[in-house]
Formats: structure tokens, sequence, C-alpha cells
């Protein structure tokens, strides 16, 4: 692979004892720590997020049994209301993370935060709370990505809202830092936004690789698809034209000469054995002229804890070199 440039909205940060960075983040500061059903307290990041709360001079209040059901994301945001949080951490996986974005977010946007949900307005960049996201387990994503899941069971609707990173004020106006912790391996990431690629677009490359099952899966937990105005689409795919709707960058879609399986269990056994194999699937379809864009956008979904293999055939292919990579991942 030739040399290129990466970038994210969230900047990872390893530490074998996060609760320093946490002290440090958290100080003398009213906290909403958001969690799930109870598995935070058995792994330590219950405890760690206490100790450092409260070295640091800081209050802490408690969100328990979230979910990313709108009601849950509500009761956060009136918790916020009412105890004049300054800062939200989220611990636990994706379904955790994404209601604590939509807590720090909906903060500052109640009255349309569904709107934001449903990709009817861009949250990128607008104002919410300092968040810290602490993922429990590996392979959601969730902490290093800016999409938040939401479901309301009294409609049965749900969505994604996209642009909503961790960060937490650094000083800089024209920056942010963002801390995470991963307690599966007693690491802790953090983040630094830096804000959208400026361009009319000419530019911009937004290249995704996408694979839409079609039996039955959970639409809000686990999918990789979903309806927007009537249409189906694959996850990435949606993500690509949200991105493409705000940047006017080109859509690029990466295809296989070979088809996937659409069915879960199959596309699963699928994609573990060509990871196995270290396989490097024909692409179907080429760019035709790569040197016209500096900025690329490249979609794809998480597959056993790593990129598809045709994203390696991808970026084997082509010369990246002096592009800005600006990664997003859907998992599921």
């Amino acid at each position: 692979m030739k040399d290129f440039q990466l970038r994210n909205d969230t900047k990872l940060l390893f530490r074998s004892d996060p609760t320093q960075a946490l002290t440090e983040l958290t100080a003398s500061k009213r906290v909403l720590f958001v969690y799930g059903n109870g598995s935070v307290r058995k792994n330590g990041c219950y405890d760690d997020v206490k100790k450092a709360v409260e070295n640091g001079g800081g209050i802490l209040y408690e969100h328990g049994n979230a979910s990313r059901e709108l009601t849950h994301i509500e009761k956060g945001i009136r918790l916020v209301e009412e105890n004049k949080i300054e800062l939200v951490i989220g611990a636990g996986g994706a379904n955790i993370m994404d209601c604590a974005k939509l807590i720090a977010f909906g903060a500052y946007h109640t009255e349309h935060l569904w709107e934001y949900v449903k990709g009817k307005k861009n949250p990128y960049g607008l104002k919410k709370l300092p968040l810290i996201l602490m993922p429990t387990y590996p392979s959601s994503g969730s902490e290093y990505g800016l999409g938040a899941v939401a479901a309301d069971s009294r409609t049965g609707d749900f969505g994604t809202a996209y642009g909503i990173a961790a960060d937490t004020p650094d000083g800089n106006d024209a920056g942010s830092e963002t801390a995470a912790e991963n307690n599966t391996e007693g690491g802790t990431s953090a983040g630094e936004s830096k804000g959208a690629a400026q361009s009319d677009g000419s530019n911009i490359l937004i290249a995704y690789f996408s694979v839409m099952e079609t039996d039955g899966v959970d639409t809000v937990g686990g999918a990789s698809r979903v309806a927007v105005d009537g249409e189906v689409l694959g996850n990435n795919e949606y993500v690509a034209q949200l991105i493409q709707q705000e940047t006017g960058g080109d859509l690029f879609a990466i295809e296989t000469v070979q088809d996937y399986p659409t069915i879960h269990d199959p596309l699963l056994e699928f994609a573990y054995n060509e990871k196995a194999e270290n396989a490097r699937p024909e692409l179907a379809s080429q760019i035709e002229n790569l040197d016209q864009y500096d900025v690329i956008f490249l979609g794809f979904p998480n597959w056993n804890a790593d990129l598809p293999m045709p994203l390696y055939t991808f970026l084997e292919e082509y010369d990246f070199s002096g592009k800005t990579i600006i990664p997003f991942t859907t998992h599921g």
C-alpha cells in the first residue's frame, strides 16, 4: 500500500490507567454519566468514572439503563436541564454511545432533535455539550464515528443523525479535543474535531462500499439498511449521500465482480472466509481520474473488526499520495 494521509474527527488516545485523563477532563464539572444495564460496574468502568470525577472535584449524576430509544434520550436531556450538566460521558456499546451523543447535542436542539435524526437537518459543527465516549467492547465504532442512531418505539420510526463527534473544549475556538475509554484492554481514546472540508465539491470524492442485507435483521440495533422517504438504502450508501449533500462531492460506489450474500449469516461466513484468506476481490468499477480529487471520503462497514477485503483492493489499486482521506464507517 502506498503512503496516504488519514483524517478523522476523533483522535484516539490509549491509556493503561484512564482515570488521570478523565480527572483532567471532568475537573470541577457537573457530569452526566450515561450507561446501560450495569455491565460498567462489572468491568471497572463505573469505578473509573466515579473516581475521576471525585478526584477532580466534580459532581456526578447518573442515567442508567439508557438506550438509543427516544424516551431515554429525552430523559437524559431533562437531567441535563434540571442539574445544569456541563459534560456528558457515555460508556458501553454503540447503543449507549449514540444515546449520549444525542443527549449532548439535544441539550441545545431539543425542539428539532427528531429532524436531525431523520436527516432533515445537519448537526455537524453545531453547539453541543462536551462529550466523552467510553467503548466497553470493541466492534461498534460509534466512539470514532459521527453517526448517532435513535428509535421511537411509540411510532416505530428510527433514523440516524450524522455529524455528532465526541469532543471537549480545549480553549481554542478553531478546534476541540475528545476523550474516550476502552475498558476491554484498559485503553483510552480521545478525539479532536477540525471541521468539515471546505470546498465547492469539485475536488472531493465520496467512495463507499455497501452491502444491504435482505433478511429480517434488527433495523435499530444492527441493520445494514435504512429506509429514507420510502427508499431502502445500504447504511454506507445513505451516509455517503448525506456527505454528498453537504460537500457537493462526486459519489463512487466500490463494487466487486463477485456478488455478496444478502442473508445475514451467509454474509458473515463469506466475509470471515475472505479475511482468513487475505483475499483481494476484483473490483467491477474504476475511478477514471483520481488525480482531480484532493479529499476522499471513504465509507465501509465494520466486518470482523476490520475493513472489508474489497477496501484493501481499492486502497492498493490507486496512488493516494498527497490525498486527505476521511473515513466513515457503520457497524452492520
